[in-house]
């Protein structure tokens, strides 16, 4: 099955305090969603892409799929 994945919305915000800025990991809320659409049938699914926080150079994610 073919899918095609197209963005839909994106947003990057800070979500901690700015006096714990330079002592704490940076947190960070984000949210990406994508759609994701089958080309041979009508089936499509949305994934949400939420970025709960940033610890050195990786980020923790967590993934949220659903039907259209």
């Amino acid at each position: 099955m073919s899918v095609r994945l197209s963005h839909l919305t994106a947003s990057d915000t800070e979500s901690r305090p700015a006096s714990t800025r330079s002592t704490v990991p940076r947190a960070r809320a984000a949210a990406d969603t994508y759609r994701v659409s089958s080309l041979l049938d009508d089936e499509s699914w949305t994934i949400e892409n939420e970025i709960r926080a940033v610890v050195g150079p990786h980020d923790v994610a967590m993934f949220r799929i659903s039907s259209a």
